[in-house]
């Protein structure tokens, strides 16, 4: 099986993909509505509960809505949402990087901190699997150990070039939660930094904290075709949701 090598000045070289807000859905008839185009007349097709979480791009016409990537169990989706109905973490704290390493970085609010570890990736291509997704002619890889896998657009990258996702410790409100390898080893990356700020795409996670609730959200990948979004919900010292989903439009 030949292993294709990912091409980072072409990845360079690709503009940016419009950056998108995190929030919930937020909406007093306790869900909301994802349309297929810009209009309250438009097509319905599906539904958010109130606190799942979305990323929202607001570069696609009219401003008051905003076209949404999320995810609901293993399936992916997007769609148009009215911005009335999503709350972008008001009145949330949020938190900052605080320090860097090549592999770690560590982000913190008053008297709490989370470290994001990666490791350079470890991987064998046999643990990969082709799959031919609904609606297309050609299969493509899109597990890796029985799970999706994100950040390689469907290919099998040089690990030379990426890096994995390895370790995430949290320290909120008197609470430890670890998320282990096991969790996160389906998460790659490039090992350069693809942002004009020279940082990697683990020192730009948005972290909001609010009362027992905790979000964690990892833009990956970032600028390249693979971008994607990783989100975490923490409550109460408990891992509520892990969810992941392309940012591709």
């Amino acid at each position: 099986m030949k292993i294709k090598t990912m091409l980072f000045g072409i990845l360079l070289g690709i503009s940016a993909l419009s950056h998108a807000d995190y929030g919930f859905v937020d909406d007093p008839d306790g869900f909301v509505n994802v349309r297929d185009s810009n209009s309250l007349k438009s097509k319905v097709s599906t539904r958010l509960k109130n606190g799942e979480a979305v990323s929202c791009s607001f570069e696609q016409g009219d401003p008051a809505f905003c076209f949404a990537h999320f995810s609901l169990g293993s399936q992916q989706d997007s769609g148009f949402i009215h911005k009335s109905r999503i709350n972008f973490f008001k009145n949330f704290q949020k938190w900052h990087l605080t320090q860097r390493s090549k592999l770690k970085a560590n982000y913190t609010s008053p008297q709490n901190k989370i470290e994001i570890e990666v490791q350079p990736a470890q991987f064998k291509v046999q643990d990969f699997k082709k799959t031919r997704p609904q609606g297309e002619t050609e299969s493509r890889y899109t597990h890796y150990k029985n799970k999706p896998f994100f950040g390689m657009d469907g290919m099998v990258s040089s690990k030379d070039s990426m890096f994995q996702l390895s370790k995430i410790t949290i320290h909120f409100n008197g609470q430890q939660v670890i998320i282990p390898a096991q969790n996160l080893e389906q998460y790659f990356l490039p090992n350069i930094p693809l942002a004009k700020n020279g940082l990697q795409d683990f020192e730009e996670s948005e972290i909001y904290s609010k009362g027992q609730d905790l979000y964690i959200f990892n833009s990956l990948a970032n600028g390249g075709a693979a971008q994607y979004t990783l989100m975490f919900h923490i409550r109460n010292g408990k891992i509520v949701s892990q969810q992941a989903w392309s940012e591709a439009i």
